[in-house]
C-alpha cells in the first residue's frame, strides 16, 4: 500500500478528531477497513500505534483554561481581618504545635522572634517549617497571590482552599490547598495539603 494513501488516512483522521466531525467516522472506518485487511502484520502494528498517538494528541492539543478560585476574594478579606485582628493583640511570647502532612513540631517564640522548634514525635531540635504564626499567615497570603495571578503548574486549572482562624487568637487553626488539574492529565498525586494547628499557648516573659 502506498505511504501516501496512509500518510492521508491518519490526517483525515486527524480533522474528525480535532474538528468534532463525527458524521465522518463512519467513512473512514469503512476505507481503513478496506486497506487493513491487505496489510502484513508488521504494517498493521504500525497503523494501530499511529492512530492510538493521533487520538491522544487531539486531546491533550485542546486549550487548557486555568482559573482562579471564585471565592478568593471573600478568602481575602476573611484572611486580611483575621492578620489584622491578630496583630492587634500584640502577642509577643507564645509556643505553637502544628503538623503538616507528617512534619509536626512545637514552635516557641519569645518576643516575637523565632526561638526553637522541636518536632513532636522525636523529641529533638530541628530547622522549623513556620518561625512565627506571622509567617503562616504570609505562607498563606502568597498561595492566594499565586492563584490570582494563575501562577499554576502544567496542566492545573486551579485551586481549592479552606482556611478556618481561631475565634479568640485569630491565627489560622487549619489551612487546606488542593491543586485541581485538568482531568486529561489524570490523578495527580501530592498536590495538595493541609497544615493543622494543634495547641496554641500563651507563656509570659
Amino acid at each position: 500500500m502506498p505511504k501516501d494513501f496512509i500518510l492521508a488516512m491518519f490526517r483525515y483522521l486527524y480533522l474528525i478528531v480535532k474538528n468534532k466531525d463525527y458524521a465522518g467516522v463512519e467513512g473512514f472506518w469503512t476505507s481503513l477497513r478496506y486497506a487493513f485487511n491487505s496489510l502484513g502484520e508488521h504494517m498493521k502494528k504500525i497503523i494501530i500505534i499511529g492512530l492510538f498517538l493521533v487520538i491522544i494528541g487531539c486531546e491533550t492539543n485542546e486549550k487548557i483554561v486555568p482559573k482562579s478560585n471564585v471565592n478568593l476574594p471573600q478568602l481575602k478579606d476573611e484572611w486580611e481581618r483575621n492578620y489584622t485582628a491578630w496583630k492587634l493583640l500584640q502577642i509577643q511570647n507564645y509556643k505553637f504545635a502544628f503538623n503538616l502532612e507528617g512534619i509536626s513540631q512545637t514552635i516557641t517564640v519569645k518576643d516575637g522572634n523565632y526561638q526553637s522548634a522541636i518536632d513532636l514525635h522525636s523529641g529533638e531540635l530541628g530547622e522549623p517549617h513556620f518561625k512565627t504564626i506571622d509567617a503562616l499567615f504570609d505562607s498563606i497570603g502568597n498561595d492566594f497571590s499565586i492563584n490570582e495571578k494563575k501562577e499554576f503548574l502544567p496542566g492545573q486549572i486551579g485551586t481549592y482552599f479552606s482556611v478556618h482562624y481561631d475565634p479568640a487568637y485569630h491565627y489560622p487553626v487549619k489551612y487546606d490547598l488542593v491543586n485541581k488539574f485538568d482531568k486529561r492529565y489524570g490523578s495527580v498525586g501530592g498536590n495538595g495539603f493541609t497544615i493543622e494547628i494543634l495547641d496554641f499557648t500563651l507563656f509570659e516573659e
